[in-house]
């Protein structure tokens, strides 16, 4: 089995979400399932098997993203 993730925050960063997201692909990988993994340019590289993390490209003038609400956030979903 194949399944696309969609993680709109960097990938992976030490915080709530991103964590959340490590372990549910980390779970589905161990029953055999196959992941793309689609996420911001930003964030950690993990290696997690039969995870593939595609990363659309980090947009520097942006800076990074940070918790909460930002005008910012708003380009990078649209991205």
């Amino acid at each position: 089995m194949k399944a696309l993730v969609i993680a709109p925050q960097p990938f992976f960063s030490p915080r709530g979400t991103p964590f959340s997201v490590y372990y549910r692909t980390q779970v589905m990988s161990e029953l055999g399932v196959k992941i793309d993994l689609l996420t911001y340019g930003l964030g950690q590289d993990v290696d997690i098997p039969n995870v593939r993390i595609i990363r659309i490209p980090h947009l520097r003038w942006l800076g990074p993203v940070k918790v909460g609400r930002r005008i910012s956030r708003s380009f990078w979903t649209a991205c």
